[in-house]
Parts: C-alpha cells; structure tokens; sequence
C-alpha cells in the first residue's frame, strides 16, 4: 500500500515556446506525474491515483515502467488522454489554448471521492496530495481521513471559470488542507489586492495551513506558523523547459513536510525538485539512484546555507 498518494490531471502537452512559436514539441506531462516524479524523488511508495484515456499505457507505459511507478491508481475513464496546448509568455508563465478533449466529457479528470476513496484507508498512508480545481464539498469529504492524521495537500488549478467565486472558495479551502501551494502569480488573480510578495505573505501568515509561494526566478517561500522560509531558486541541471517546475517545487516541499523535516528544509526541497523538473524537456526520464543522491545532497547544502525563518 503506498504511503503517499498524488491525484490530478494526466496530459499530452503541446510546447509552444514564446521565441519561436514554430518550434513546436511534444511531450507526455500532466501535474500529477511531475509531482510524481518529484515526491519519488525524495520519497519511497508514491501511487499516482487518477484518471486518464484508454490510450495511456500508449504514452506514459515505456516511463512508468522505467521509473518503477505502479500503474495501479490509474483509472482509464475515457478514450483518449487529454491533450492541452502550452503557450509559453514572454514572463516564462504559459497559458493553456487549443485544449482536445478527445472521447472524454470536460472535469471527468478531476479527483472525486469516487476516485480516492478505495486508497485512503490504507494502514501506511501519510499524505494525499491534489493538483486540481475543487469545490467545498470534495475537501469537506475528505475531513474524515485527515482527522485520522492524513495530511492533505492542495496545489489549486487557478482558473476564474470554474469557480462561482475564486477568492471566497480559497480562503474556505485552507480551512480544510495542512498545506496550499500558490505561485506569485496566481495569487493576484485570487487575491485581486496584491501586488507584491509582501502582500500576499501577509494574507497568507494567518493562514491555518502551511502555504508554499512560488515566485519563479526569484525563489520561493514556504509560510508557517506566522514566518516565512525563503528558498532562493536553484540552477544545479540548466534550463530548458519550465513546465512543471511550479507542480514539482510544490509536491517534493510537501512530501518533506509530510515526513518531519521542518518548513525550511521543505523549501530547499522544492527547490531542487523545480530545478531538476527544469532541466528535461517534459517529464525527468528517468529517477537513478544517482540523481536522487545528487538532489538529497543538493538539499541539504541549501538547507544549510539558508537562515532562519522571517516573521511576517
């Protein structure tokens, strides 16, 4: 049974780069399996339960394979996977455009309760982690496990069209979650009133859940208990593609959250995690034990760089 368990959306992205739209690429990806790949990274027994198209095993079976992941969790629920447009702004962030949803009905990707349920009851389980657009009663249904001591994590798909009010849904949503992961950006689409990191810390610092703030190249900090633990950005692997950097920071920081490490050693964690996600084009090939050696050192030298929490 695994220990940990990451639910969201499987894609088969196209790449369209800001500096030559033309120079189109392809690559299997989704949130879910960069946060996989992330929290494997870090971690043992993490089981990608969600859905996907009768046609996965086409595109994602050679990388689960190779990787060790257990295909078990996914639930073939459609035709065929999503595929999803990234076009890529001059900022690095990338808008979704020309979404194909090929044999398969809008939201039939998201988790439910349907889902996840044969999963949470088992003895070893420490965490559940979300990439997803939700809605109260979801997280409400989950209340259950969580006061059997399953943390919840919650990286919230920012999309204004899904829901009635976005702002009021995260401010309920934290109330239910140990921890929520938000880039710069997409809290000043949530939280209209910011401008700047220092007004998004202070709307997160009361928060009652641990809160990672991404902020791209300039780092990232994860909230708690009334501080703030900066991260700088790490730049260990180059930099050839950015997607999934966001997916991948938030759930290694989780992961090591889950397990006791503190929320300064998490920030360092998610760093790294996004520096390795942003070093391959699309998905890491392949975790060696090399390469998971190589990022638990790299954490830890950030870890012991980095000085101590600031309070917001």
């Amino acid at each position: 049974m695994p220990r940990y368990i990451v639910s969201g959306s499987n894609n088969v992205d196209r790449i369209i780069p800001f500096e030559d739209p033309t120079k189109i690429s392809h690559a299997i990806g989704g949130g879910v399996n960069y946060a996989l790949t992330a929290m494997s990274l870090f971690g043992e027994d993490i089981l990608s339960v969600s859905y996907a198209g009768l046609d996965f095993d086409r595109y994602y079976g050679d990388w689960f394979r190779d990787n060790g992941f257990s295909s078990e969790g996914i639930v073939r629920a459609f035709e065929k996977t999503y595929r999803v447009d990234l076009v890529y702004q001059e900022n690095g962030t990338y808008v979704t455009a020309g979404t194909v949803r090929e044999g398969s009905v809008y939201g039939r990707n998201t988790p439910n309760m349907d889902l996840l349920r044969p999963w949470l009851e088992g003895p070893e389980l420490r965490g559940l982690h979300l990439l997803c657009h939700g809605n109260a009663v979801f997280f409400e249904q989950l209340q259950q496990y969580r006061h059997k001591g399953i943390k919840i994590g919650y990286e919230m798909e920012v999309a204004k069209k899904t829901y009635v009010d976005m702002t009021a849904f995260a401010e309920e949503v934290v109330k239910l979650v140990d921890y929520f992961s938000v880039s710069i950006t997409e809290a000043a689409e949530i939280w209209p009133g910011v401008r700047d990191e220092r007004d998004a810390l202070e709307i997160f610092a009361p928060m009652g859940c641990d809160v990672f703030f991404r902020m791209g190249r300039k780092g990232a900090y994860m909230v708690s208990g009334g501080y703030a633990y900066y991260s700088p950005m790490v730049d260990e692997f180059g930099s050839i593609d950015p997607t999934g950097c966001g997916n991948s920071s938030t759930a290694a920081a989780f992961l090591s959250l889950c397990e006791g490490e503190g929320p300064m050693r998490a920030a360092q964690v998610g760093a790294v995690a996004a520096s390795l996600a942003a070093g391959c084009h699309g998905l890491v090939p392949k975790l060696t034990p090399e390469l998971r050696r190589r990022c638990k050192e790299l954490a830890d030298e950030y870890t012991e760089r980095a000085e101590g929490g600031i309070k917001i």
